[in-house]
């Protein structure tokens, strides 16, 4: 059964058929890993609260998996990217960054349980992106940063590889060298927490985004060692706590399945908005060029 309830974004025409239904009628392949067609799929990872309490999404991932080609991309959008926010507009709030949109509807669900405000929070990020870039999301998957350090240290820690050292120290994080850095669970969190290497005083939001990256494959290459899929009912109770999603174990699991697919043939791809198109305006907000984004999208859905 899935562990929460499905995802529901309210379209500009209901009518429209789901593209991945469209794939599956028109196409009919072979299956590789049990499923077909194209899987939109949000992925979040929340902060854990901080000093004041806040609970914002840190890291928002758009995914494409294609299980007939097979295909992934990956698109890597910044926590404090500046959209238009139509869900709060009874709040008075018609723009802001897209953590705060979660802050926001998890601050409103209040006296409702942790799984239900998560829920409530990520429907709203979804459809704030949908409102925005006019991705739908078929199903979603909100990892809670403080509750994946268990699963991290279950399947051993991670290695990522970094060309140069990174000096965490201003951030209170430590220093990582260069060349080949095997993390445990807290380390690999505060390596993604990251913003300001060096000490540099504007927060390092491109180098946040690949640094994250480097944790998401190297998360990605530890799951998938003999060792850790034969421990596999260990791992499953670390997810369960560190995830809220509506995937079926089914689901999830041709997920994974296809994504080793695709790690196998080079065709993971995750990229980031380029630089070109994002805007940093006077007061320091990250303006999005939204027509660049969608094309983006589109170009990634097509597999090129």
């Amino acid at each position: 059964m899935p562990l929460g309830p499905a995802i529901n974004v309210v379209t500009r025409n209901q009518a429209e058929p789901n593209k991945a239904a469209v794939t599956q009628a028109a196409v009919q392949p072979q299956k590789i890993c049990g499923s077909t067609g194209v899987m939109h799929l949000l992925v979040i990872g929340r902060a854990s609260p901080n000093d004041a309490g806040m609970y914002g999404a840190d890291a928002v991932r758009l995914v494409i998996i294609n299980f007939d080609v097979p295909s992934a991309a990956v698109l890597a959008l910044p926590s404090e990217l500046w959209v238009d926010s139509p869900l709060l507009a009874d709040q008075g709030i018609e723009q802001t960054a897209l953590n705060l949109v979660y802050q926001q509807v998890w601050d409103i669900a209040h006296g409702g349980s942790n799984d239900v405000r998560t829920q409530k929070a990520t429907q709203a990020l979804a459809q704030t992106i949908y409102d925005n870039f006019e991705f739908v999301a078929d199903h979603y998957v909100t990892v809670e940063d403080s509750a994946y350090i268990e699963f991290i240290d279950e399947v051993g820690g991670v290695d990522i590889t970094l060309p140069e050292e990174v000096d965490g120290t201003s951030d209170g994080y430590g220093v990582y060298p260069a060349g080949l850095n095997h993390l445990d669970g807290l380390r690999i969190l505060n390596f993604t927490r990251l913003l300001h290497p060096s000490g540099q005083p504007d927060p390092d939001w491109w180098g946040s985004l690949a640094r994250q990256d480097l944790v998401l494959h190297g998360m990605l290459e530890a799951a998938l060692k003999s060792e850790n899929l034969a421990n596999l009912p260990d791992l499953v109770k670390a997810l369960r706590k560190a995830i809220t999603t509506d995937l079926s174990v089914n689901q999830a699991m041709d997920l994974a399945c296809m994504i080793q697919q695709a790690s196998e043939l080079v065709d993971l791809e995750t990229v980031g908005p380029p630089p070109y198109l994002v805007t940093i305006d006077v007061e320091g907000r990250m303006i999005p060029d939204v027509d660049g984004i969608k094309a983006l999208l589109a170009r990634m859905e097509g597999g090129n």
